[in-house]
């Protein structure tokens, strides 16, 4: 019953899931970083965004889009691309290996 529902409740480092009900206020989160929690399920954010934590209400938490020119790293922030890589928007990682006549 109750037991397993809190077992499945993943941990955050910053705010750990106790029980059903805080859960139910927003007080912690049922995702890993990284991740938030969108119509009943866990959505990874996408490799040109940064994963922001709403500490007051983890629902509120967000995927936020990286500025023009950078990629997701580590969900935090968004950092430029490597050395011999280039910023490419149609790339799914948005940074892809330079051409020959790009360097």
């Amino acid at each position: 019953g109750n037991n397993q529902q809190s077992k499945a409740l993943v941990t955050l480092p910053e705010k750990k899931c106790k029980n059903l009900g805080d859960f139910n206020l927003g007080k912690c989160s049922p995702c890993p970083e990284g991740s938030i929690f969108q119509a009943g399920k866990c959505r990874w954010c996408d490799n040109n965004q940064f994963y922001k934590i709403d500490y007051k209400n983890y629902f509120e938490s967000e995927c936020r889009n990286c500025p023009y020119g950078l990629a997701g790293s580590n969900f935090r922030k968004c950092v430029p691309c490597p050395a011999g890589f280039i910023y490419d928007y149609s790339y799914p990682t948005y940074c892809r290996q330079c051409l020959d006549n790009e360097i």
